[in-house]
């Protein structure tokens, strides 16, 4: 054997070695680091949070070859005692597998199972809710006011409503494009966080969305006199935080005496209203920027005791030909 020929082993051994050695901990930075410039910054941010908060207290000083179905079983059941919701546990688990997978260059072989969770309503404005606060921000004019008027009539994420500029709004189309999102992203770096406009959710997120006529006409002087550039809720070079414009709906329903809804609850509502409409459900999905019609299907497609009824008889009509 070479002298180079034995030089080469003797490394190869001491990196599998090493390889073999290390924790979850090393791993996962190794992994977030691979990974962060193939997702955006709210990804980033996201799976940040999620091994720092969740993961490696659990599992940080693990080895990825160590860790049991067991381990993991019952990690699960804790976070779901924690009272951690079905959807956020799956993301845990996903984010793990993706550690030990990138680690061990295989998909772990768990067979996991996760409690019954009863699915959570959606959190909506009854039409009542819906009627009123449309007719306030109408009657009460402000450019806060107006982003609540085009969240209720057009079913935007707040970040994107924060992110609109006056160069979005197409007069002659009577649309609003949605090509951006304002978010507050924690650097996991400095363990702050900080105001960014980038891409919104999806890339079917970036639409074009129809505004019905009255919203279109109370923009139209606005739209004309106003410096393109600017973001529409704070009118300058600078958009509005989206902690900030929640805290003002918050305050709104209180003011109005509206019971509490999610400010997500307006996009739930415009959706639900446009199905109770019977707007086929491929555009109401096309306007909500859903990557899927399924989701919208799955979200918001929940037939009430008269539509199933109607069904049975027009099937029996059908049927006996009365």
């Amino acid at each position: 054997m070479t002298w180079e020929r034995g030089r080469s082993i003797i490394l190869q051994f001491n990196q599998s070695a090493l390889f073999m050695n290390r924790t979850l901990k090393t791993t996962s930075a190794e992994w977030l680091a691979a990974r962060r410039p193939f997702i955006r910054p709210s990804s980033y941010a996201i799976y940040s949070v999620i091994l720092r908060k969740h993961i490696l207290p659990a599992f940080g000083e693990r080895k990825s070859a160590q860790i049991g179905e067991g381990e993991v079983q019952e990690f699960i059941l804790r976070k779901f005692a924690d009272g951690m919701s079905l959807k956020s546990v799956r993301g845990l688990v996903t984010v793990l597998k993706m550690v030990v997978s990138h680690d061990l260059k295989a998909k772990p072989q768990w067979l996991l199972n996760y409690p019954d969770s009863p699915r959570r309503p959606l959190s909506l404005l009854s039409a009542q809710s819906h009627r009123a606060l449309i007719r306030y921000a109408q009657e009460n004019f402000s450019l806060k006011n107006l982003g609540i008027l085009i969240c209720l009539t057009s079913g935007l994420r707040i970040g994107e409503v924060c992110a609109l500029q006056w160069q979005d709004i197409d007069l002659r189309e009577g649309t609003v494009r949605i090509t951006k999102s304002a978010s507050r992203l924690y650097d996991p770096e400095r363990r702050t966080s900080r105001l960014t406009v980038g891409r919104p959710k999806t890339l079917s997120s970036q639409r074009e969305v129809p505004l019905p006529g009255f919203v279109i006409k109370a923009l139209r002087p606005m739209v004309k006199k106003a410096t393109p550039e600017h973001f529409i809720l704070s009118n300058a070079p600078v958009p509005i935080d989206p902690r900030v414009y929640r805290y003002y709906y918050i305050r709104l329903l209180e003011r109005l005496g509206i019971p509490y809804v999610k400010f997500h609850g307006m996009r739930h509502s415009f959706a639900t209203r446009c199905i109770e409409s019977r707007c086929d459900c491929k555009t109401v999905s096309s306007i909500l920027g859903h990557s899927s019609v399924t989701t919208t299907y799955d979200l918001y497609v929940h037939p009430g005791i008269s539509q199933k009824r109607r069904c049975v008889e027009h099937m029996m009509v059908k049927v006996l030909g009365k």
